[in-house]
């Protein structure tokens, strides 16, 4: 992401390369890689809500998300829903 490079650094590339936001099919399709364990009208609400976001954004929401998710299972000591995956709520 530009914004985490140096001007320095980005003073050297010969041209910035831009890409548009996706749109809410784009999204979707995001969630659907990342967040297989939500149905599909789960993964378009999410896309819906998430309209001023690029596609790294919905990927690291949906990996935070599982991170959270874990965190909340290894404080249950794992044993309550040990091998479901995260719902609904984790990802808003």
């Amino acid at each position: 992401r530009p914004q985490d490079l140096d001007e320095a650094l980005m003073s050297r590339f010969a041209g910035v390369v831009t890409f548009p936001l996706p749109d809410i099919e784009g999204r979707t399709a995001i969630f659907d890689t990342y967040a297989t364990s939500l149905t599909m009208a789960e993964k378009i609400t999410l896309a819906r809500r998430c309209e001023s976001c690029s596609g790294r954004d919905v990927k690291d929401a949906c990996e935070a998300a599982e991170r959270k998710w874990a965190a909340q299972l290894a404080r249950k000591g794992g044993k309550s829903a040990s091998a479901s995956p995260p719902p609904m709520r984790m990802y808003e």
